[in-house]
C-alpha cells in the first residue's frame, strides 16, 4: 500500500514547489483539444525500437473572444527498453491575440520518457523535455526545460477507466528579448481516462496553468482539456 501511494505523495510535493514562489493576480478560462498518434516502425512480427509521433492542438483562451493558438508537433523516438524512450523533433506554434495580432514560434525539442514505476495500482511516469525556441522577428534563442510527472490509477475490474494526476513545471534557462531566466509556468492536471480500444484512449479533465509573465502580473488559466490518443 505504501508503494502505491509513494509516487502520488512525491507528485503532490513537487506540485507545491513552484506555487509558493508565484503570486497570480489574473484569471482566465479556456479549452484545449489535443490529438496524438504514436506508432513504431516495423511490423507486429518484427517490431522495431524506432517509433514516431504526431500531435495537433487547438487552444482557445477567454472562451468567447480571446487568444487562439494552434500547435503542431512531430517526433522520432528510440525505445531503449520497456521503461526508457529517447525522443527528438520539431514543433510549430501559431498564436493569435485579437488586440495584438499573430506570433509564430519554431521549437526543436529533445525528450526522455521514463516509466518510473508500474504495477497493479497503475503507473508513475516522468517526461523531461528540453526545447530550443525561435520566435519570428524576435532576437535570441530561448532554452526551455519542462519536467512532467504523471500518475495513472486504473478503476474497476476491467480497467477501462482511470484517474489521472499530472504536474509539469517549466523553466527558462536563459534570458532573451522575450523571456526571463527562471520559473516560467506550472501545469497541474486532474482528470479521467477511458480506454476506447486497445489502440485508442480519451482523457478529459481540468488543468490549472500558472504562468509568470515578463512585463505583466502573473496569470492563472482554468482549462478544460480533451485529449484523443491513438497508438
Amino acid at each position: 500500500m505504501t508503494k502505491s501511494f509513494g509516487p502520488l505523495i512525491l507528485l503532490i510535493v513537487l506540485i507545491g514547489l513552484p506555487a509558493r514562489h508565484a503570486m497570480a493576480t489574473l484569471d482566465e478560462s479556456g479549452v484545449w483539444i489535443v490529438g496524438s498518434y504514436t506508432h513504431s516502425f516495423g511490423t507486429q512480427d518484427q517490431p522495431s525500437r524506432w517509433r514516431y509521433s504526431l500531435q495537433g492542438q487547438a487552444r482557445k483562451f477567454t472562451l468567447l473572444d480571446g487568444t487562439r493558438q494552434a500547435v503542431g508537433r512531430g517526433g522520432l523516438g528510440y525505445k531503449i527498453n520497456d521503461r526508457l524512450t529517447l525522443w527528438g523533433g520539431y514543433a510549430y506554434y501559431h498564436t493569435r491575440v485579437n488586440s495584438v495580432g499573430s506570433t509564430y514560434e519554431h521549437r526543436l525539442w529533445q525528450q526522455l520518457s521514463w516509466t518510473v514505476g508500474r504495477g497493479s495500482w497503475g503507473s508513475f511516469k516522468s517526461r523531461t523535455r528540453l526545447e530550443q525556441r525561435f520566435r519570428h522577428q524576435r532576437d535570441g534563442t530561448g532554452w526551455h526545460i519542462r519536467q512532467q510527472f504523471k500518475v495513472d490509477f486504473p478503476i474497476g475490474q476491467q480497467k477501462l477507466w482511470s484517474l489521472i494526476v499530472a504536474d509539469e513545471v517549466h523553466f527558462h534557462l536563459r534570458d532573451t528579448s522575450w523571456s526571463t531566466k527562471g520559473f516560467s509556468q506550472n501545469r497541474l492536471f486532474l482528470g479521467t481516462g477511458y480506454k476506447i480500444s486497445g489502440q485508442a484512449t480519451i482523457e478529459v479533465g481540468y488543468m490549472n496553468q500558472l504562468i509568470r509573465l515578463r512585463d505583466s502580473p502573473d496569470l492563472i488559466n482554468h482549462l478544460l482539456i480533451v485529449k484523443f490518443k491513438f497508438k
